[in-house]
C-alpha cells in the first residue's frame, strides 16, 4: 500500500528536526572545542564537520541569528546544523509537493496545511518547535540549568538567551519557507493539470491520441501554424528533433552518462539513506577533495560548479538526477 504523500511528508520534516539536532548535541556545543589553527597534521580540530565555508557554501542561518552567543564552538554548531535542518526542510516540502501534483488538483494547498501544522507559525509568537530544537542541541546545558533552578539560583540569562535564537532561528525559517512555497505555487499554475482537459468530454475510447499526435507532426512538417496547444508541442518537439530518418524514427536517442553518475552510484551504496542536501554536500566535498577529478561534479549542462549550487538553485534537478541513480541501479 502506498504512503500518502502528506503523512510521508510530515514523517519526513519531523525525521529532520531530530537527526540535525540530535547532530547538533553530539558535537557538544556545550565544551569549549579548540579551532584548528595552520595545516599541520597534529594540530587540533573540532570543526571538521561544518566544511561549508571550505566549499563556498554559505549557511541557510546567518550568523546574525545567535548574535547573543560569542563567536566559537558552540555558534558554529547550532548555525551549522539549524542551515541543515532549513535546508533539508526545504527538500521535503518540495517533494511532498511533487508527490501530491502526481494526485491531487489542490497540491499546492495540502503542502501548505502541512507546512502549516508542522511548524505552527503564529507571529509574534515563536513556535515551540524551534525552542524544542534549542532545547535538544543543547541537552547538557538544559540538565545544568535544571540543577541550577532545583537549587534556587539564577537562572533567566541562558534562558532569554535561546528564547532570542528560537525567534530568530524561526524569522529565517518562516521566510525561507514562505520563498519556497511561492516557487511551487508558480509551479503548481505552470504544470499540466491532472486528467486531460484538452479533450471533448464526450471523447470515446476508441478515439485514441496516436492519429492526433500524427496530425500534428504532418501539419508541422507542412509550415502551418499550430492550431492548438497539441499541435504547439508536436511542432517543437519536431524542431527540437531536427532530421529524423525513417530507421531510427520512434526510438529515443540515448544520452551519455555524465562522469559523476558512477561516483554517484559508489555513495548511494554506501549509504542509500542520503538525502538530497547530504549527498550535494558530500560531492561537493569529494570534489574539493580530489581538484583533478571531474568524477564528483556535476553534469556541465546544469552549469554550475557543484551540487549544492545546483540544489539551491532548482532542487527538482539534483532530486530526477538522484532517482534516476537509484532506479538505474536498484539502490
Amino acid at each position: 500500500m502506498r504512503e500518502d504523500p502528506e503523512s510521508a511528508g510530515r514523517d519526513a520534516l519531523l525525521e529532520s528536526y531530530l537527526r540535525t539536532s540530535e547532530s547538533a548535541l553530539r558535537r557538544r556545543p556545550h565544551r569549549d572545542v579548540p579551532v584548528k589553527r595552520g595545516s599541520a597534521i597534529l594540530h587540533v580540530s573540532g570543526e571538521d564537520f561544518c566544511t561549508c565555508t571550505a566549499h563556498s557554501v554559505p549557511h541557510s542561518v546567518p550568523r546574525e541569528a545567535f548574535h547573543s552567543i560569542p563567536d566559537g564552538h558552540k555558534k558554529l554548531v547550532l548555525q551549522h546544523f539549524s542551515s541543515c535542518w532549513l535546508d533539508e526542510s526545504c527538500a521535503c516540502i518540495r517533494q511532498m509537493h511533487q508527490r501530491l501534483l502526481a494526485q491531487s488538483d489542490a497540491a499546492w494547498e495540502q503542502t501548505v496545511a502541512v507546512v502549516r501544522e508542522f511548524f505552527e507559525f503564529h507571529p509574534p509568537n515563536t513556535p515551540s518547535k524551534f525552542q524544542s530544537w534549542i532545547g535538544r542541541a543543547l541537552a547538557a546545558e538544559v540538565a545544568w540549568l535544571d540543577e541550577r533552578m532545583a537549587l534556587g539560583l539564577p537562572s533567566h540569562g541562558p534562558l532569554n538567551e535561546w528564547k532570542a535564537i528560537a525567534a530568530s532561528i524561526a524569522g529565517v525559517f518562516e521566510r525561507q519557507i514562505e520563498i519556497t512555497l511561492q516557487e511551487l505555487r508558480l509551479q503548481t499554475e505552470q504544470s499540466e493539470p491532472i486528467g486531460r482537459p484538452d479533450l471533448p468530454l464526450n471523447t470515446s475510447s476508441a478515439d485514441s491520441v496516436e492519429p492526433d499526435s500524427k496530425l500534428s507532426i504532418d501539419h508541422a512538417k507542412r509550415g502551418g501554424r499550430p492550431r492548438n496547444r497539441l499541435e504547439k508541442q508536436a511542432a517543437e518537439q519536431l524542431a527540437a528533433m531536427g532530421p529524423v530518418t525513417t530507421a531510427l524514427r520512434g526510438r529515443r536517442a540515448t544520452r551519455p552518462k555524465p562522469q559523476c553518475f558512477e561516483s554517484a552510484v559508489e555513495q548511494l551504496r554506501k549509504n542509500s539513506k542520503l538525502t538530497l542536501v547530504e549527498f550535494c554536500r558530500l560531492m561537493d566535498r569529494k570534489a574539493a577533495q580530489f581538484p583533478n577529478s571531474q568524477k564528483y561534479l556535476p553534469p556541465k549542462s546544469w552549469r554550475v560548479r557543484g551540487f549544492f549550487e545546483q540544489y539551491k538553485k532548482r532542487s527538482n534537478t539534483v532530486s530526477r538526477f538522484l532517482s534516476g541513480v537509484r532506479k538505474s541501479h536498484e539502490i
